[in-house]
C-alpha cells in the first residue's frame, strides 16, 4: 500500500521586542510588568467612568470659575441669563430664538378680556400677541378650570421659577412677538363647474364647503343663549375657558 508523501512544515516563530522607558526609575521599571511596559501609560485610552469622571471635574470647575454667573437667573423683568446672547438659549442652534412667555398678570387679562365677549383676532390686536398664543392661554385656562373642579394642584411655582429664567415680559414692553411671526392658515380651495344660468346662494357654498350657514350660525347664536364658544379644528384638545354671556 502506498502511504501518502508527507510535505515538509515550515514554521516561524517571532519573540515581541519589550520597550522600556528610559525616564522611569530602574526599580519601578523592575517592578512593572512587561505588558504594561510595552505601551506607554500616554497610549492606553480612558475607560467610560474615568472619562464621564473628567468631564464633571470640569465642569465643577467651569461652575466656580467662569460660569458662577449664570448660576441665578438675570434680575430684572424681561432679560435672560443665556450663555451665549441673550435671544437664543442653546449656544450650539443660535437658530432657535422663542418668543419669551408672558407675565401672569398679562394672562389673568387676557381671559378676562376674553369672558366679556371680545374676540380673538381683537384680543391679538389688542396685546400684541399671535392667534396661536392667544389660543394656547384660553385653552391652558379651560385646564386650570377643570383642574380646579377635580381638587387637583397646580405646579405655579414651577412656573414662576421658569417665568423667571426665560426672560417674562410685562406690559411695559409693548407688543411681545414679532409682527411677522404669525401663521396664516390659506386653507384648501374647491373648484366646483356650474351653468352660467345657475343661481349660487351662501346656502350652496356652505354646503360644498362642509359648513353651517351664516345666517343659520348667527341665529343659533342669538336665540341658543349660548355661555360657551367653540373653534372646530382639525386638532383635538379641550375647550375654551368659559365666558359669560354678552347682551
Amino acid at each position: 500500500m502506498l502511504k501518502p508523501r508527507r510535505l515538509p512544515c515550515v514554521r516561524q516563530f517571532s519573540a515581541a521586542r519589550i520597550v522600556c522607558n528610559t525616564a522611569e526609575s530602574p526599580a519601578r521599571s523592575e517592578a512593572t510588568s512587561p505588558t504594561s511596559t510595552t505601551r506607554g501609560r500616554s497610549e492606553m485610552p480612558l475607560s467610560r467612568n474615568a472619562a464621564s469622571h473628567s468631564h464633571r471635574k470640569a465642569f465643577v470647575q467651569w461652575v466656580n470659575g467662569p460660569g458662577k454667573i449664570h448660576a441665578s437667573p438675570a434680575e430684572g423683568r424681561g432679560r435672560t441669563n443665556y450663555l451665549d446672547g441673550k435671544t437664543h438659549p442653546f449656544p450650539l442652534n443660535p437658530a432657535f430664538q422663542p418668543s419669551p412667555p408672558l407675565a401672569r398678570s398679562i394672562k389673568q387679562d387676557i381671559i378676562q378680556d376674553w369672558k366679556t365677549g371680545i374676540g380673538l383676532r381683537q384680543l391679538s390686536t389688542k396685546w400684541g400677541v399671535s392667534l396661536e398664543r392667544i389660543d394656547a392661554i384660553l385653552k391652558l385656562q379651560a385646564v386650570r378650570e377643570k383642574w380646579d373642579t377635580q381638587g387637583r394642584r397646580t405646579m405655579q411655582s414651577y412656573a414662576d421659577t421658569m417665568d423667571q429664567v426665560l426672560g417674562t415680559k410685562s406690559a411695559e414692553f409693548g407688543d411681545y412677538e414679532p409682527k411677522h411671526n404669525l401663521t396664516i392658515d390659506p386653507g384648501r380651495q374647491i373648484f366646483t363647474l356650474i351653468p352660467e344660468a345657475a343661481s349660487y346662494t351662501p346656502e350652496d357654498a356652505a354646503e360644498e364647503l362642509g359648513k353651517i350657514p351664516f345666517g343659520k350660525r348667527q341665529e343659533n347664536f342669538r336665540t341658543g343663549g349660548r355661555s360657551r364658544f367653540e373653534i372646530q379644528q382639525a386638532r383635538k384638545g379641550p375647550f375654551f375657558a368659559n365666558r359669560t354671556e354678552v347682551s
